[in-house]
Formats: structure tokens, sequence, C-alpha cells
């Protein structure tokens, strides 16, 4: 299933979700320290007590290495 909708307003109830998983290219997506932290919060309510949040990211020099050699 597809959901298509606001990152700082999730269409679920908290505590829906047992794990969220979120990739760098989501993270990536939202500029500024402030709005991330606004969205982290976001994604912490919808995660149920206990639940897991895990984040991946490439960092920037990798990124960076990667587009030198496309």
């Amino acid at each position: 299933v597809f959901h298509q909708a606001d990152f700082f307003k999730l269409p679920y109830a908290a505590a829906s979700f047992d794990v969220a998983l979120l990739t760098d290219a989501m993270y990536s997506a939202i500029a500024g320290r402030a709005s991330r932290h606004a969205w982290l919060q976001e994604v912490r309510r919808v995660v149920s007590p206990g639940g897991m949040i895990a984040l991946s990211f490439i960092p920037d020099r990798y990124a960076r290495t990667f587009l030198r050699r496309v």
C-alpha cells in the first residue's frame, strides 16, 4: 500500500506503527535543522512506545564522490 502525505502531518493515529524505516532520500528532502526536527517529532508520534525508528544516511563526502564517478 502506498500513501502520499505531508511530512509534517502524517495521516496516522499516534502509536500506529512498531517500526519506521527512513532512508537518506527522505531526510534530505527536508531543508533546515528545525524542519528536520519537527519532522522527526511527527515520525516519533506515529511510532508506538518502545518501537524503533531506523534512519540511514549517506555521508556528504560519499555523495560527492559518487557524483564524480557518474
